[in-house]
């Protein structure tokens, strides 16, 4: 019997060329990599909320990761929309493609305009003003009829964006989730209309796209509303609420906010101050519940202004803040009076903006910011797996809510 032939041994690096060639060749150049891949973030959108931006982890440089999926999540009132038109709008500021999928048919063109966000119809007076560029794309508002044409719609776009220019950034907001029928309910068709319907559409949408996203690098924010829980019976400051397609949006995305009104911001002063009649924005609570770029649960608080010249977070009031609080202190306060550490200037709280100092307490909290998240956040790999924060066996997520929330109900949601 003749002796059977031996295939000569494969050397180490060589094993490593001939399965990728023979991978690359069958399934195509994208199939597989040993140098990083899609799941690299390249880079963050920011948010315009330094609040967010800090306890997301990336700093003042960062804030939504690009081709990465955002979930957005609360009850009314609760500024979600403000939010994401604030986020669209810091897209738009950088020669970015803001895109708005209007499932609620609200978008107040003139109330996004204030906020920094402009379409076809509102740019030509910014650009006159000056409070944008010749260069500024206008925002594009997509009215959706069903949850499959959601993503129809959004395949499409980015296909179409991607053909005319590779590198232009771009961000989709889905306003909201709970707010598009599913294709049931579009046809009128309840009898057929099964309970999880919307969820598993979306679940079947996010498979595919969430890969078109990485791919295309495009960053996509996706708005999610609380809603009542009928049938449930507490003490009077207390409801229990629901989300729809909650399980399959915490599943596919990277960062999951959760965001809660805890109470309002008053002009004038003394007992004026504690007047509801007299709110000009409300405070707002947001806990990164979900976060893959870095440790989930951090709190971030930040006042939304809704009334006056001047509309959105109130950056400044949270820089003053940060200053007061970092160790050693950036500001210190003597009184009604604040002055920056060296300097002999001293000014009001609320006149911050203008004081001759402003300019440099900012450039040293940015310092001490991106410092921190640097030693915080470097080394740091998530131990936890996409549905850690996740635990209920219904497709409905339960919590309590309370509107506005009291101090005591503020440090429970903190724990929680």
């Amino acid at each position: 019997m003749p002796p059977r032939k031996t295939k000569p041994a494969v050397v180490r690096p060589r094993l490593t060329e001939l399965v990728m060639a023979k991978m690359q060749k069958k399934f195509g150049d994208d199939s597989i990599s040993i140098s990083g891949g899609y799941g690299d973030i390249t880079g963050y959108l920011d948010t315009g909320i330094l609040a967010i931006n800090y306890a997301i982890g990336a700093g003042n440089a960062g804030g939504l990761p690009k081709g990465r999926l955002t979930v957005l999540q609360g009850a009314e009132q609760a500024s979600k929309t403000s939010d994401i038109t604030k986020m669209l709008a810091m897209c738009q500021k950088r020669m970015g493609q803001a895109v708005y999928i209007d499932a609620e048919y609200k978008f107040n063109r003139k109330y996004a305009a204030r906020l920094g966000l402009y379409d076809e119809t509102t740019l030509a007076d910014a650009i006159k003003r000056g409070d944008a560029s010749e260069g500024t794309l206008p925002c594009m508002v997509i009215y959706p009829e069903h949850i499959q044409l959601v993503f129809q719609q959004i395949e499409t776009l980015i296909e179409v964006i991607r053909e005319e220019d590779e590198d232009v950034e771009v961000l989709i907001a889905w306003d909201s989730v709970a707010a598009t029928p599913s294709t049931a309910e579009f046809e009128a068709n309840y009898d057929n209309n099964t309970p999880g319907s919307p969820a598993r559409q979306v679940s079947a949408g996010l498979k595919k796209l969430c890969f078109t996203l990485a791919r295309k690098n495009i960053t996509m924010l996706a708005v999610n509303q609380e809603k009542d829980f009928i049938g449930f019976t507490a003490n009077k400051n207390s409801t229990k609420v629901a989300t729809v397609a909650q399980k399959p949006l915490a599943f596919h995305c990277t960062i999951r906010i959760e965001v809660k009104s805890w109470g309002f911001v008053a002009a004038g002063s003394g007992e004026d101050e504690k007047k509801e009649e007299n709110s000009v924005g409300i405070k707002v609570v947001a806990k990164i519940a979900k976060n893959q770029c870095g440790p989930k649960g951090r709190i971030a608080r930040f006042n939304l202004i809704t009334v006056g010249k001047k509309l959105g977070p109130d950056n400044d009031r949270w820089i003053l803040d940060f200053a007061l609080d970092a160790k050693p202190s950036i500001v210190v306060k003597s009184g009604a009076y604040c002055n920056m550490k060296g300097s002999a200037e001293k000014f009001y709280a609320k006149d911050f903006a203008s004081s001759g100092d402003y300019e440099a307490i900012c450039k040293k909290v940015r310092a001490v910011m991106d410092t921190e998240l640097a030693e915080r956040f470097d080394g740091f790999v998530p131990k936890d797996s996409p549905t850690a924060d996740d635990d209920d066996e219904d497709d409905e997520e339960r919590s309590a809510v309370v509107k506005p929330l009291t101090d005591e109900e503020l440090r429970e949601f903190e724990r929680e």
